[in-house]
């Protein structure tokens, strides 16, 4: 069983406030765990449930976290419960330690920014689009859900426990990227349609921007360039995880086509 200090931490791990005070977030269930122990990421404490700890697969899982130095508490799924984010929780819950790249050490290609993405099931599924399309970190600017909100731990499924991700506002990130001589290309309704096979910028960032008000004027007035996916019919606009797919596939999907060829 967790201490009850362990207990009040763990509670707390559900709010963006107590991640960023303890600098842990949470990570649930087996298939996480196995994508922790593939990371460099440092897990503190795993609660997990008899259940998962005599499968031969979850006992291995657990061995491994412990070899790295994780604190291990055998719970039974009512305690579990109140712990996990999810309705039914998978017998296994990490608290992992929060990475904090450090904005200077931003690298000058493939980059995607959010500004101010609000859904952490959207954050999530374009953290893993970006590491699928072989895009080398994601920016969250202020405004933006909680990286390691256990909704989008759970959408990203690994990616960003590999890709890096940095916070913060926008005009850190846009000088370092003027130092870098990087091109900054915004999503935006009105943009220029994106068809894909065409030629982009070896330094590249992409911008995608708010559910409701997409990218933010500031961010939009310091873009070189304002991108869209080109759209049929009565259909005006797409979901920001459904135009951000496409716009990183077609802008960035070459490249990882390529690198897979070539290896």
């Amino acid at each position: 069983m967790p201490s009850r200090r362990e207990a009040k931490i763990l509670r707390s791990l559900s709010r963006r406030k107590g991640r960023e005070r303890h600098g842990l977030f949470l990570a649930e269930g087996p298939n996480l765990a196995r994508e922790l122990l593939e990371s460099e990421l440092e897990v503190e404490l795993v609660l997990h449930t008899d259940e998962v700890a005599a499968r031969d697969a979850g006992r291995r899982i657990l061995d491994r976290l412990q070899e790295r130095g994780a604190e291990l508490r055998s719970v039974d799924s009512g305690t579990l419960s109140e712990f996990a984010d999810t309705v039914t929780p998978q017998g296994l819950l990490a608290a992992v330690r929060t990475p904090r790249p450090d904005p200077r050490d931003l690298p000058a290609t493939g980059l995607l920014i959010f500004d101010a993405v609000q859904d952490p099931g959207n954050f999530g599924t374009l953290a893993r689009t970006a590491e699928a399309m072989g895009m080398s970190a994601v920016v969250a600017l202020a405004g933006t859900v909680d990286a390691w909100n256990p909704k989008a731990v759970r959408a990203a499924a690994g990616s960003t426990f590999r890709l890096p991700v940095f916070s913060a506002a926008w005009e850190e990130v846009r000088d370092r990227l003027r130092e870098m001589e990087v091109t900054v290309w915004a999503a935006d309704p009105l943009g220029e349609p994106v068809y894909g096979g065409g030629a982009a910028p070896e330094r590249l960032a992409l911008v995608l921007g708010n559910e409701g008000r997409g990218v933010s004027g500031e961010v939009l007035d310091d873009a070189h360039r304002r991108v869209r996916v080109p759209t049929t019919g009565s259909v005006e606009s797409l979901n920001v995880a459904v135009a951000g797919a496409l716009l990183v596939d077609r802008i960035f999907g070459l490249r990882a086509a390529e690198g897979s060829a070539g290896a």
